[in-house]
């Protein structure tokens, strides 16, 4: 980083380091609605499953 007086380094540190945080953050919120979504998708074919059973029993 030449040309950069001490002050612009430290800025531009600080700003790189926010920048990771709210990218780390923004990560843990995807894997977390991503579990939510596997969740709903699977009690889903389980109700789905458990109807067919039940439809089958009834023929």
């Amino acid at each position: 980083m030449t040309g950069l007086s001490p002050q612009d380094r430290e800025r531009l540190q600080r700003a790189a380091d926010e920048l990771e945080a709210t990218l780390d953050r923004v990560t843990q919120v995807g894997r977390e609605e991503t579990r939510k979504q596997r969740r709903r998708k699977l009690g889903a074919m389980i109700i789905f499953a458990l109807f067919v059973a039940l439809l089958a029993l009834a023929l």
